[in-house]
């Protein structure tokens, strides 16, 4: 496999508070095995041959709130911010692993949820491989795990002082609709496909990457 830039088994973090307390989780972790060529601190972990592997949590009422969005689109949009993962290294997506844990009565329909993290699945041309199912005594949880492979990761490692950077959609919309739906409005349909559809952009980069048009990547 190759990857464009520097390629360090582990990514330099960057500053806050988020990274800080995942340098903490880090912190004595000896050397990673020959197998990783990518490891801890990139939008996903490469293994030799070219897989990458990632997983991405969703909390109720830390990432989504069921009074926002339907139970489907609380599926989708998890599936689709785990695909995006892969996006962020140019790997084409091949499978999804899905774990739910699930509220007690009254709580979200787990086949709806998982009806729309298979719907985001097929839409990137992955599928479903398994997962785990759980009950939870408090919120909604999603968290899914997804495998892909390419032959030329862009690793966040490639970035260089004086770089352009381009981004690829427009910014701001599922945040505008975030902010409309805490202050008590409802946003409009565009808003609304913004926060519960995002697109993962797995064609944009691999477009890019074996067109040589960019040397590093990260997920949005």
């Amino acid at each position: 496999m190759v990857a464009h830039g520097p390629r360090p088994c582990r990514v330099a973090l960057g500053r806050g508070a988020e990274f800080d307390l995942i340098r903490r989780l880090l912190a004595g972790e000896g050397e990673l095995p020959s197998d990783v060529v990518v490891g801890p601190g990139d939008d996903a972990a490469v293994l030799t041959g070219g897989w990458v592997l990632s997983t991405d949590l969703s909390v109720e009422d830390v990432h989504f709130r069921r009074s926002w969005i339907s139970d489907f689109e609380i599926g989708y949009r998890a599936g689709a911010a785990a695909l995006s993962d892969l996006a962020a290294m140019a790997a084409r997506p091949v499978g999804v692993l899905v774990s739910l844990a699930i509220p007690p009565e009254g709580g979200a329909d787990a086949e709806a949820v998982h009806a729309g993290i298979r719907k985001a699945a097929t839409d990137a041309g992955a599928v479903v491989l398994g997962g785990d199912v759980s009950r939870s005594p408090g919120p909604l949880i999603v968290d899914v795990v997804v495998v892909g492979r390419t032959s030329d990761a862009a690793s966040r490692a490639g970035a260089e002082v004086g770089d352009d950077v381009w981004v690829t959609g427009a910014l701001g919309a599922s945040a505008a609709a975030v902010r409309l739906w805490t202050s008590g409005a409802e946003p409009g349909e565009a808003l609304r496909q913004a926060f519960s559809h995002p697109v993962p952009r797995v064609l944009e980069a691999i477009q890019l990457v074996e067109r040589g048009v960019v040397h590093a990547l990260i997920d949005l």
